[in-house]
């Protein structure tokens, strides 16, 4: 178990998911698609195919690219602009 707050975000990797957290990187077998309906939607974001962010982590974001950290910059995909960028301001 991992508390969602250490969560940064979680990537699709294969058959794999990396959860990026604040210490550490865990791989576990289950899918994205999966770990996306279990996790708290107001919490978390779907912003890629591969990818799914903790919006408490993001620092910034732009229409193509949300900003986590100086060292990590995550695509938005073309299909998902439109719900994350709305999303994303409604939290703000």
């Amino acid at each position: 178990n991992i508390p969602f707050s250490e969560i940064f975000y979680i990537e699709g990797w294969r058959e794999y998911v990396k959860i990026h957290c604040k210490e550490k990187t865990i791989i576990s077998l289950l899918s994205l698609s999966y770990l996306e309906k279990e996790l708290p939607a107001d919490c978390f974001l779907r912003i890629h195919k591969s990818y799914i962010v903790s919006v408490n982590q993001i620092k910034s974001f732009n229409t193509d690219e949300i900003v986590l950290s100086p060292s990590v910059n995550l695509p938005i995909a073309r299909s998902k602009k439109d719900l994350v960028i709305s999303q994303l301001k409604k939290s703000v």
